[in-house]
C-alpha cells in the first residue's frame, strides 16, 4: 500500500490524547502489508547498470558477431602479403575488412596448404567475432612470383623433348618456336613444371599444336595428384628444308638463270609443298619477288616449258630452207632441253612416217630437228642394231 507523505496522522473522531502520539510517516517507498513478508525495497540504482548487469547474469559469455569461411581446393595469390579474404570467401563479416584483412603469411614464395582444423584452430574466437564454421576440407594457397616468358618456356621445352626417343635427332631436321608473347605467372619455389608430350619424338610432326604443361608440387610435398595449374602452350614446330631463294629483285614474266637464286636451308611448316622445288632454270617468275623471298608454286611456273603430248612445231633446217611439221612430245622438257618427238605426217604418208626423232626445245610451241642429233641417233641405232628409217620432208 502506497503512503501518504503526512507528518502525523489521527484517524478521524479521534481526538488527541496526552501520552498518545500521532503516527509517524515512515520513509518507505513500498510499504509491507500486514501478513505479507519478503517485499524487497525498489532498487535505487541507475536503469543503464541494472540492464548491463541482467546482460552479464542471463547472457553470459556471448560474442557480438559469429562468421564462416567457405574455401575453394586451389587459390591463386599474387605475390606478397597474404590475407585472409585472399584465400576464402567471409559470410557474416560486419565491418568490411575486420575479418577478411586479417593477415596469414608476410612473404609466401611456395604453394602451401592450410586445412580447415587447422584455420579454425588458428583463428578460434578472438575478440568480439567467432568463427562460427569452415566450409571445406582446406585450400593450397599458391602464390605467382615469378614470370616465365617465351625465351624460358622454350628452352624448358627443348630440354624436355631432347628426353625422349628420337629427341636429340629432332633437331637436326626440326625446328620449333613458340609466340613472342607467351608468358605465365608461376610460384618461385617448391614446384617443378611437365610438358605433357607424346611417347616419342617423332610423334612431333611440323605444324602448330597446342601442347598443356602442368604446374606439380615437388614429390616430398605433393599430396596426391595435385595440379596446382595447366597452361595451354601453342608452339609451332618446322622443318628444316633446302629452298630456292632470289638473289636480287625480279620482275613479272623474267626467266631464271643460275645467277638468280641459291638454296638455303630455311624452316617450313607443314605446307611445304608449296614451295617450288626441282630444276628451277629457264622457269618464268609468275609474280614479281624480292630478294631473300623462297620461291613459291605461286610465283615461279612450276610446269615444265613443254609437257608430256603437248603439240610443237618441229623445225627442220638446212642451208637455204627451212621446213616445220607438226610433231608431238613424247617428254617433258624444259627450253634448251632435247626430248624425243614423233612426227605427224600428212594421212597420205602414214607408211612413211618416223616413230621418234630428238628435236632441241626452243620454247613452250617450238622445237628443233638438227642434223647433229640426226647423226646421233644413227649412230645410236646402228649399235644397237636397230633398222633405220629414212626421212624425207617434202
Amino acid at each position: 500500500m502506497k503512503a501518504r507523505h503526512f507528518s502525523s496522522w489521527t484517524p478521524p473522531g479521534v481526538r488527541h490524547s496526552r501520552g498518545v502520539s500521532p503516527i509517524r510517516h515512515v520513509s518507505y517507498d513500498t510499504l509491507t502489508l500486514p501478513g505479507v513478508e519478503g517485499m524487497a525495497r525498489r532498487d535505487r540504482s541507475p536503469r543503464w547498470l541494472v540492464l548491463a548487469i541482467s546482460m552479464l547474469v542471463f547472457i553470459p559469455g556471448t560474442q557480438l558477431f559469429a562468421y564462416s569461411l567457405y574455401l575453394q581446393d586451389k587459390v591463386s595469390v599474387a605475390a606478397g602479403p597474404v590475407r585472409l579474404g585472399d584465400i576464402a570467401r567471409v559470410d557474416g563479416e560486419q565491418e568490411a575488412g575486420r575479418i577478411s584483412g586479417k593477415l596469414l603469411f608476410q612473404d609466401l614464395r611456395a604453394p602451401r596448404y592450410i586445412g580447415a582444423a587447422q584455420l579454425k584452430q588458428s583463428l578460434g574466437a578472438k575478440g568480439p567475432e567467432n568463427l562460427e564454421r569452415v566450409y571445406g576440407s582446406g585450400t593450397w594457397i599458391i602464390p605467382l612470383g615469378r614470370e616465365l616468358n617465351a625465351a624460358d618456356l622454350e628452352a624448358l621445352l627443348k630440354k624436355q623433348i631432347a628426353a625422349l626417343p628420337g629427341g636429340a635427332e629432332l633437331y637436326d631436321s626440326a625446328a620449333l618456336r613458340l609466340a613472342q608473347n607467351s608468358r605465365i605467372q608461376v610460384p618461385a619455389a617448391g614446384v617443378r613444371l611437365v610438358f605433357r608430350l607424346p611417347a616419342r619424338a617423332s610423334s612431333l610432326t611440323p605444324g602448330k599444336r597446342i601442347i598443356p604443361l602442368d604446374i606439380l608440387p615437388i614429390q616430398s610435398a605433393s599430396r596426391g595428384n595435385t595440379v596446382f595449374a595447366r597452361h595451354q602452350i601453342q608452339i609451332a614446330i618446322f622443318k628444316k628444308q633446302p629452298v630456292a631463294v632470289a638473289t636480287r629483285d625480279l620482275p613479272v614474266g623474267h626467266r631464271l638463270t643460275p645467277g638468280d637464286f641459291r638454296m638455303e636451308v630455311r624452316e617450313l611448316d607443314n605446307d611445304e609443298i608449296r614451295y617450288a622445288t626441282g630444276e628451277l632454270l629457264n622457269r618464268r617468275v609468275m609474280s614479281a619477288t624480292k630478294s631473300g623471298a623462297e620461291f613459291t608454286t605461286s610465283n615461279v611456273q612450276v610446269m615444265p616449258a613443254v609437257r608430256r603430248g603437248q603439240s610443237l612445231s618441229l623445225v627442220y633446217q638446212r642451208p637455204g630452207l627451212v621446213f616445220r611439221v607438226r610433231s608431238v612430245a613424247l617428254q617433258a622438257g624444259e627450253i634448251g632441253q632435247v626430248i624425243p618427238v614423233r612426227v605427224l605426217y600428212p594421212a597420205a604418208n602414214k607408211s612413211r612416217s618416223v616413230r621418234r626423232l630428238s628435236a632441241r626445245i626452243v620454247n613452250e610451241t617450238t622445237a628443233v630437228f638438227e642434223a647433229a642429233l640426226a647423226e646421233d641417233s644413227e649412230s645410236g641405232d646402228e649399235s644397237s642394231g636397230e633398222a633405220r628409217t629414212n626421212v624425207s620432208i617434202k
